[in-house]
């Protein structure tokens, strides 16, 4: 109602990030589409904001992953992320860059680009980056540093928990890894990667002990 009295890049921002809450928890593909649509009606509206630039990569790489499409196009994400930052430089355009640069295999520009991002506001978007940008080059020792000592400093985040976890996993300390994916489905049952992630190391471990068997 209020679009149609005022139709305004205000107005339009604020009915998608309606959508975009609902998507979140009802899990809609429909609800994703339909803010994506509202943020690229004020974007239309107001094509200087760098906040509604932001919000459009988000929603698109928030669909993406949620329904595992594999046309995935990090690149078309990670430009609108460089527009958002030629409009005005903001730590959540870069962390967002330096994500789809991660996806991209291009850890060096995804580091560069964190750190830009902590540059302007301390974050864990770019923190939790910064570790998975170990991960991606084989420094397992030094991501594991990394995510236990965000653990202590957000220790009921999944994110974080989860690529601790996943350090310990590809480091061989399988053991301390599913002690830490056990935590992931105490503060959430519902949490899928780390009910996948028990999995495996479940398989690893009874592997092990059968060739020990043999």
């Amino acid at each position: 109602r209020a679009i149609a009295l005022w139709p305004s890049s205000d107005a339009y921002t604020v009915l998608g990030r309606l959508y975009l809450l609902r998507a979140r928890s009802t899990s809609a593909e429909e609800f994703y589409t339909k803010a994506h649509e509202a943020f690229s009606q004020a974007d239309a509206l107001n094509p200087k904001s760098a906040q509604i630039r932001n919000l459009i990569a988000f929603t698109s790489y928030a669909k993406d992953v949620r329904f595992h499409q594999p046309q995935l196009n990090a690149s078309h994400i990670a430009l609108l992320y460089k527009e958002s930052l030629e409009i005005r430089p903001t730590w959540q355009a870069y962390a967002g860059l330096g994500l789809m640069q991660l996806r991209q295999g291009d850890v060096q520009s995804a580091v560069f680009n964190y750190n830009k991002s902590l540059e302007i506001a301390q974050n864990l978007e770019a923190l939790r980056g910064l570790g998975l940008s170990l991960l991606a080059q084989g420094k397992y020792d030094e991501a594991t540093h990394h995510f236990e000592s965000l653990s202590k400093e957000y220790p009921g985040d999944l994110k974080v928990l989860r690529g601790l976890g996943l350090s310990l996993r590809m480091s061989g300390n399988l053991s301390a890894s599913k002690e830490v994916f056990e935590r992931t489905i105490r503060i959430d049952e519902n949490y899928v990667p780390g009910y996948l992630n028990l999995m495996y190391i479940h398989f690893k471990q009874d592997n092990s002990a059968y060739a020990q068997v043999m």
